[in-house]
């Protein structure tokens, strides 16, 4: 079994054309709105955290890329140009 990626850079160069562009456009959109948060990988998938507390997460499935928010991170309504809306939000399908 073979480790998996220790960096986002890592994950996303891991990925077809189509879901590595979206996610490059989504980390950028997340580095824009919340330029303090802390950039990791979290159980396998990018992640955000701001002051500790986790903001959002995104990924790569088969037919979509997920965008997730932390339990507690976007619960304020609004981070930058980041808004919470409840619930799962695909940005890609194929």
């Amino acid at each position: 079994m073979s480790p998996g990626p220790r960096t986002v850079d890592e994950y996303l160069a891991a990925l077809p054309d189509d879901q590595r562009g979206a996610l490059e456009k989504t980390r950028e959109t997340i580095k824009g709105a919340a330029p303090e948060a802390v950039e990791a990988i979290s159980y396998g998938i990018p992640g955000y955290k701001l002051n500790g507390k986790p903001l959002i997460h995104f990924g790569a499935a088969k037919n979509h890329c997920p965008l997730r928010r932390g339990r507690r991170g976007l619960r304020e309504g609004r981070i930058g140009g980041l808004r919470h809306v409840q619930g799962h939000h695909p940005l890609l399908g194929r």
